[in-house]
């Protein structure tokens, strides 16, 4: 079965957006491109929140994108940017963004 990963970020001021948004747009491209990507959605919401949601062939698709080089320079800066959310589950279909921000609020996992 296929793996979704949703991750919600809240950027901690307006002067770190442009560098978050340099670093999310490189590895929102990179995942579109990793072997094992079935869709890759991006939102910003309110004030400085922004959730995607990736969908993969299998777990190992998944971790190959997580050690890719742009995932991880964006993960180097996550500290200082803001706080990160992650979630992930198993399905064929990605959930709607008010189903995505649902399964973050209840099962999701800071990462910093």
């Amino acid at each position: 079965m296929a793996v979704i990963s949703i991750t919600f970020f809240k950027v901690n001021s307006l002067r770190n957006l442009p560098k978050f948004l340099r670093l999310s747009g490189a590895s929102t491209k990179a995942a579109e491109r990793m072997e094992g990507n079935l869709g890759v959605k991006l939102r910003g919401f309110w004030y400085l929140r922004f959730c995607t949601i990736t969908h993969w062939e299998s777990v190992e698709a998944m971790q190959a994108f997580v050690r890719s080089p742009a995932h991880t320079e964006a993960m180097r800066f996550t500290n200082a940017l803001g706080k990160g959310i992650v979630y992930h589950s198993t399905g064929d279909e990605l959930p709607s963004w008010r189903e995505a921000l649902a399964l973050i609020e209840e099962h999701g996992r800071r990462v910093n």
